[in-house]
């Protein structure tokens, strides 16, 4: 769409009822200007970014950067390309001295990564350049071929277990997972997830760029439920079994590309 349809379709959101808008990609900062501007309609605004393009100061807007391992070699080995955790610290440093806050990193684990869980925590929560952390765990999505980044059932039980200890361990809070959101990503409790009893499906009206309505959820309908180890999974879920004043809220989440 262009910018102006953007901005039309925003505001006709909002005009239903919505009130927190996630830009996801693609890369939501290939349109820095537009960017800009459609933040300003939503009272909540999330921006998922890479983090290669320069992050600008935007208005009621928190960002959450992907960050996939705990250094370049992992980090460029996952993304599929060398320069890319470079470019990111580089760009992150750079936000921090403009004094750009509301940064927080997101590391989805995989197989290729979540034996460096803690090593990732702590790197992160020690360099100053983000103001929080959260974890996802890698969900499988049919037709895409990532069998080399699932992770057990054995290895999902044991991330949830890794991020309670850390959870009690972090004096700052940095890690900004809740012990409710946490326990959400265990297998027990994702066998037993449907797009009827999924907090991401029910709730949050997730939109591919061109203003078409995704089916089921922003991973696609072609998400594995039953490993699901999104993060708007566990928020959602667990913001819905607070009080019932809570239950009127209306997510979206929009491909902005």
């Amino acid at each position: 769409m262009s910018d102006e349809k953007v901005l039309q379709f925003i505001k006709k959101r909002k005009k239903e009822g919505m009130v927190h808008v996630t830009y996801v990609g693609g890369e939501p900062y290939m349109r820095p200007k537009l960017l800009q501007d459609v933040v300003k309609i939503m009272p909540v605004n999330w921006v998922v970014t890479s983090g290669l393009i320069p992050l600008r100061r935007l208005e009621k807007t928190s960002h959450f950067i992907s960050v996939d391992g705990v250094d370049a070699d992992t980090h460029n080995k996952i993304r599929g390309k060398l320069g890319l955790y470079e470019k990111l610290v580089s760009n992150l440093t750079q936000a921090r001295e403009q004094g750009i806050d509301r940064l927080y990193i997101h590391t989805v684990l995989n197989a290729a990564n979540v034996d460096q869980l803690e090593e990732i925590f702590q790197r992160w929560s020690t360099n100053r350049l983000a103001d929080g952390m959260f974890f996802s765990t890698h969900t499988p999505i049919s037709g895409v071929n990532d069998e080399h980044l699932h992770l057990s059932k054995t290895q999902r039980e044991a991330v949830v277990g890794r991020l309670l200890a850390l959870q009690v361990q972090d004096p700052d809070h940095f890690l900004k997972m809740t012990p409710e959101m946490i326990r959400r990503l265990h297998p027990d409790f994702t066998a037993k997830l449907t797009p009827q009893n999924c907090g991401a499906a029910r709730y949050v009206a997730s939109y591919y760029g061109n203003g078409e309505r995704i089916s089921q959820c922003v991973l696609s309908s072609k998400a594995k439920c039953s490993e699901c180890g999104c993060l708007v999974m566990a928020m959602v879920s667990a913001i819905k079994c607070r009080p019932p004043e809570l239950n009127t809220l209306k997510y979206l989440t929009f491909g902005l590309r």
